[in-house]
């Protein structure tokens, strides 16, 4: 049987995942490299993304799941 994960573990791995990075869809850029002029989809323009949006959805759901408890 598995250690429960704490709340100071969620923390870290939300904190972790926020941290911003060059955005992997546009290289940076801001701009939708398939629609020019327009605004990367995955950033909206700012040339930065979330590290890990899949981490903070499931730190979000193991949140939601607590408090269902």
């Amino acid at each position: 049987m598995s250690e429960p994960i704490t709340d100071f573990e969620l923390e870290m791995w939300e904190k972790d995942a926020k941290r911003l990075i060059t955005c992997t869809g546009c290289y940076g850029s801001g701009e939708d490299k398939w629609n020019q002029g327009r605004a990367c989809p995955t950033c909206q323009g700012a040339g930065r993304a979330e590290a890990d949006p899949h981490v903070l959805r499931l730190v979000a759901e193991v949140r939601r799941l607590r408090g269902a408890e």
